[in-house]
Formats: structure tokens, C-alpha cells, sequence
């Protein structure tokens, strides 16, 4: 069994991978899993459970990937370690939208984006997801709303590339779902449309500015592969077979590459194909994408894929084919909305107090049986040594003060050196990053709470020089505290994020 340091190297190695494919980092990671699940502190563990679940692949079951995920934010939480604790729930957004459960990934991410700590980046793409999400349920002037919620706040950062280019992907994505919509090609997005005639003009229009949005988003760096695909189906719908093949490359699955992106690849394909009319090339691209999921068929990607079948076989002619596959999605369908009930009420049942009480939801006062989020889960937290809370609630005592890191030990009645060997082998940082951390936290904590200037909430955490101040609350939170009181601004005042420029083909109403 390998010793604290040498897990704590592993796990560095793994966000060392973070851009590597997909299948090099879970060629890496899983071999780990056993290995990390069998320590007896339990934040390593959950800290490995947070580091897979942020891979955008799995080769276990997408339910096996939401319990890990599950498992991770009690372990952070019973640790009091909240920004891990609301990185959980960003990841599980992304994998109940996988799972097909738009009511889950709305719930788990407004309740990430409403916890206020996450880095401005991984707001922008929690934002797209939960996008995503509503797009797949109709609700496309929800997904415009979300966007312009986050977009006054986020001009601030107008600098940094990829949270732009998430953002730029995300309205993309909105403007070929209304294209779809106003040309009323067949699709789930169009279920809710009555009978009418297909706006062309309409549809070019938001087709123009999705094709706006992705060179914007080019010119933020390589466009993943969402936006290869993007720009493939707008050329299927303008009646572009070469674009639609230029993009989306063969119509057979191609070795070495991970099978969800395959999958999702030949899903998209057929998808194209049969918009341009050649239904048997798509039955066929889709037949191979359903063969590359039929280890876990039921999730979203299953769910399109049985309705995409049942159109192709349709419009071959072949009825009895045709309703099979429907019938399959609607079981498909039934299915995970059950799922989708139950992740809600796992997200419930974890929600401290003070969010239920936002979200109107029974008080922990209230008759009636109520679940105790964390009941059980004391165990959970790691056998750190006391010198290490003594040390944070004795700094936190001191303020506006700062103690010397040899004086803070001294009061402590342990040496220096103990204490920045405790901060590495238990926390996983040195003393200092874990000392401005918490800090850190008191900040963003004046800064939901008090009305006190940005100099004055430096001030009471120590800090003469607030510049200095900015920079390490940016460390730790990814924004400066200016943009993260905006956030938090925007979340007081809905219609503050309003105000800002509104895209001119989104939808009104």
C-alpha cells in the first residue's frame, strides 16, 4: 500500500493529464481506483472520486459514475471542504445531462452556481450544460435567460478566452436548436411545435448566427469536437452533404478513439443524413452508434438515438421497424424520468438547511419526516491531527491581525515544522496555501454578507495591501473578489444580468 505522499503525487499527476484524450486519462485513473479506495482517509478518496468524475468519459456505468460523485461531496462536506463539495455537483450536472435527467442536472447546477465559489471557467461550463438541459426539454427562452444571467458579470472577465468561447459555444448551440425549430425538421426538439409552416428565413437567420458564434469561438483556440459537429448539422440543414461528411468525417467507426465520442460522432451523422434525405445511410451510422452503446444504453444518448432509428426505419418504409424503436424510446424515456426523480431527491436530501429555505422548500422545523443530510457521516472525516483546525479557528481569532507562521505554532504548543508537515501529508498544500485558504473562505463569506468595501473586507482578513488581497482570493477562487461580489450581485438582483446587451435573435418571451 503506497504511503500519503506518494497518493498525493498520483493524484497531481492525474490534473497533470487533465488535457491529455480521454482514453489516456482513464488508461490512467482506473487502474488507481482500487488502490485510493482502500486508504483510510477518506479525502483522498474523495478527492480521486472528484478527479475521475471530472474525466468526460467513463468505462463504468454513468449510475456508478453519479454514486462516486455522491460518495466524493459527503466525504468534502462532512470536511468542511466546501469549494470540493460544490465541484461534485458541477460534475454531477454533467452526468445526469449524460444521463438523460434534465431535472436533476438543472437542480444540481443551480445549486453549484448558487454556492458562489466556483472559478469563473467552471461556471461558464456548468452554464452549458445546464443549457443543454433545457434545450432538450423545450425550454429554449430558460437557456437564453440562463446565459444573459451570467452575462453582465462575466463581461468583466472579457480577457480570459475560454470562458468566451464556452459561452460563444453555448449560444451556438442555442441558435441551431431555434433553426431547427423555425425550419420544424423532425426531432425531439420539435415535439411541442403545433402544425404550421417552416420559417426558412427564420432558421437562416439563427443558422448565420451560430456560424457567428463558432468563428468567435475559433478564434479562442482548436474547436472541440461539439463544434466540428455543430457546423456539420447546420450544413445538413442548409443542404450541404459535403459539409455535413467534411466535419463528421467516415461513415464507420473509427479504431482507437474513445466509444462515446464514436458514438456520439455516427449519432450526429445519421442525424445529417437523414435531414438530406438518404435515410438507409443514416439507419446504417446509427445502427453502429447504438452497437457502441450497448453496454449502457439507458441514457440520453440512447434516448436520441431509439427516436433517430424509428424516424430512418419510418421513412424507409418499414412501420412495424418504426414503432418498435419507438416504443423502446418511450420505455427508454419512462425510465429515466424515474431516475430523474430519485437524483432529485438525492440532491434534496443533501442541500444544507439554508439552501432548502431559498428554495422554499419545508424547514428542518417542520412536521413531518425530514432526512438529516449528513446523519452517518461523521466517520467520513479524515484523522487529521487537531494542530490543523487549531491552527485555522486560531488564525481566524487573531484577525485583523496576522500571526507569524513560527508564532501560530508556538501558541499551538507544536513546532513549525510539525504543523507545515501535517498541512502536506493531510491537506494535500502547504501551510500557507492552506491557511490563505481559509482566509479565503472568510472573505467570500463578508462578501455574500456585509455590504463592506473590497478594502475594508481585505482589511479585517488581514491585509494591508488590498491588491495583495486580490491576487490570493483570486488563487483560490479563480476571480477576483470584485467579479465574484458581481456574481453574487447578479444572483441577489435576477434582473441585474438583464441589462446587459441581449442577444438579437434570441427569442422573446
Amino acid at each position: 500500500m503506497k504511503n500519503r505522499k506518494s497518493l498525493i503525487q498520483l493524484l497531481e499527476e492525474l490534473d497533470r493529464l487533465s488535457s491529455a484524450p480521454v482514453a489516456q486519462q482513464l488508461a490512467r485513473a482506473e487502474p488507481l481506483r482500487a488502490l485510493f479506495l482502500a486508504q483510510r482517509d477518506p479525502l483522498l478518496r474523495a478527492q480521486f472520486l472528484l478527479r475521475v468524475g471530472s474525466i468526460g468519459d467513463t468505462t463504468r456505468a454513468l449510475a456508478e459514475a453519479v454514486d462516486d460523485l455522491r460518495l466524493a461531496r459527503r466525504i468534502f462536506r462532512a470536511n468542511e471542504r466546501p469549494l470540493e463539495a460544490v465541484r461534485c455537483l458541477a460534475r454531477l450536472a454533467y452526468w445526469h445531462n449524460r444521463q438523460g435527467l434534465p431535472a436533476a442536472t438543472l437542480l444540481a447546477g443551480r445549486m453549484a452556481l448558487d454556492a458562489g465559489v466556483l472559478p469563473l471557467s467552471e461556471r461558464a461550463l456548468l452554464v452549458v450544460v445546464m443549457c443543454l438541459a433545457l434545450a432538450a426539454q423545450r425550454q429554449l427562452p430558460a437557456a437564453w435567460a440562463l446565459l444573459d444571467e451570467l452575462a453582465a458579470p462575466m463581461r468583466a472577465a472579457a480577457g480570459d478566452a475560454q470562458v468566451a468561447a464556452r459561452l460563444q459555444g453555448a449560444r451556438a448551440t442555442l441558435h441551431f436548436v431555434e433553426a431547427v425549430r423555425a425550419r420544424r425538421v423532425e426531432s425531439l426538439f420539435c415535439l411541442d411545435l403545433p402544425p404550421g409552416v417552416p420559417d426558412l428565413a427564420a432558421s437562416d437567420r439563427h443558422l448565420d448566427a451560430c456560424a457567428q458564434q463558432l468563428r468567435a469561438f475559433e478564434g479562442a483556440g482548436p474547436l472541440p469536437k461539439a463544434a466540428h459537429a455543430l457546423a456539420a448539422l447546420s450544413a445538413a440543414l442548409r443542404g450541404d452533404p459535403a459539409g455535413l461528411q467534411e466535419r463528421l468525417g467516415p461513415a464507420q467507426a473509427q479504431p482507437g478513439v474513445d466509444a462515446l465520442s464514436e458514438a456520439v460522432r455516427l449519432y450526429n451523422l445519421g442525424w445529417g443524413l437523414r435531414v438530406l434525405g438518404r435515410p438507409e445511410a443514416a439507419l446504417a451510422a446509427c445502427r453502429q452508434s447504438q452497437r457502441l452503446m450497448a453496454h449502457d444504453p439507458d441514457n440520453r444518448n440512447g434516448l436520441l438515438l431509439m427516436y433517430e432509428l424509428s424516424l430512418c426505419e419510418r421513412d424507409l418504409g418499414r412501420q412495424a421497424q418504426a414503432w418498435a424503436e419507438l416504443m423502446a424510446h418511450l420505455q427508454v424515456g419512462a425510465r429515466l424520468a424515474a431516475l430523474d426523480l430519485q437524483a432529485l431527491q438525492a440532491l434534496v436530501e443533501g442541500r444544507p438547511a439554508a439552501q432548502d429555505a431559498r428554495a422554499g422548500a419545508p424547514s428542518r422545523s417542520s412536521p413531518g419526516p425530514v432526512s438529516t443530510p449528513l446523519e452517518g457521516t461523521a466517520h467520513l472525516r479524515a484523522t487529521e491531527p487537531a494542530c490543523l483546525a487549531r491552527a485555522e479557528s486560531l488564525q481566524l481569532a487573531q484577525l485583523p491581525r496576522r500571526l507569524a507562521l513560527t508564532r501560530l505554532a508556538e501558541q499551538i504548543g507544536v513546532s513549525l515544522r510539525t504543523l507545515q508537515a501535517a498541512a502536506q501529508g493531510y491537506r494535500g498544500m502547504t501551510l500557507t496555501q492552506m491557511l490563505r485558504r481559509h482566509l479565503m473562505a472568510e472573505a467570500l463569506r463578508l462578501l455574500a454578507d456585509t455590504d463592506l468595501s473590497l478594502r475594508e473586507i481585505a482589511a479585517r482578513c488581514g491585509y494591508a495591501d488590498p491588491s495583495a488581497f486580490s491576487r490570493d482570493f483570486k488563487r483560490v477562487y479563480g476571480a477576483p473578489p470584485s467579479l465574484q461580489r458581481g456574481l453574487l450581485t447578479s444572483r441577489a438582483d435576477p434582473g441585474a444580468a438583464a441589462k446587459g446587451d441581449a442577444d438579437p435573435l434570441a427569442p422573446a418571451g
